[in-house]
């Protein structure tokens, strides 16, 4: 069974440094660190990194947060990764994000490492609850779930109109496809 404990996601979509618990038979593990996969990332694992917006912003106690709940959006936060560390009784989380400044710069943020047995957060319940599904759902991703093929939707329209169904339900080219080579060459005497 493998446990996913760390991962983070670039602006290109692409989730790397994924970091997975491998539990063997009886009670070995085995760590593996800093998988990358070259696949974009499906919507459902790009929405659970967002789910963790709000939770950055209320641990770190950012201003805009003050009288904010989970339900707000965050426009000037990314996250963009997050660890899972510890165990059992002392295990927790710590998330990493990015906040635009109003000068347009960027700050990296990292909140303080929560444990899931933490009384202070008011919001625990909810954010082990997110990290959980990220949890899931980077394990998803690491099996292949990734975002459909967009390079080839543009071409949709046309690859339909010269496919037509025929009586038996095969799909078949409506038109005699293009010739190939080179021309035949006549010689005028």
């Amino acid at each position: 069974m493998n446990r996913i404990v760390k991962a983070s996601i670039t602006a290109d979509m692409v989730v790397e440094n994924i970091g997975l618990m491998e539990t063997m038979e009886g009670r070995a593990h085995r760590e593996h660190k800093g998988i990358k996969c070259d696949w974009i990332a499906h919507e459902d694992l790009v929405n659970a990194f967002k789910a963790l917006t709000p939770h950055v912003a209320l641990i770190c106690e950012l201003p805009e947060a003050e009288g904010a709940g989970l339900e707000d959006e965050f426009e000037s936060l990314t996250v963009k990764g997050f660890s899972i560390g510890g165990e059992e009784d002392h295990e927790g989380i710590t998330i990493t994000a990015t906040r635009i400044l109003v000068s347009g710069l960027t700050m990296n943020i990292n909140t303080p490492f929560v444990k899931w047995t933490d009384g202070s957060y008011l919001h625990i319940t909810d954010l082990a609850s997110a990290a959980y599904q990220l949890q899931e759902e980077v394990n998803l991703y690491y099996q292949g779930k990734q975002a459909p093929k967009r390079q080839l939707e543009m071409f949709a329209d046309e690859m339909e109109a010269e496919l037509s169904l025929s009586d038996d339900g095969v799909e078949e080219l409506a038109a005699e496809p293009k010739k190939r080579g080179r021309k035949k060459v006549t010689k005028i005497e």
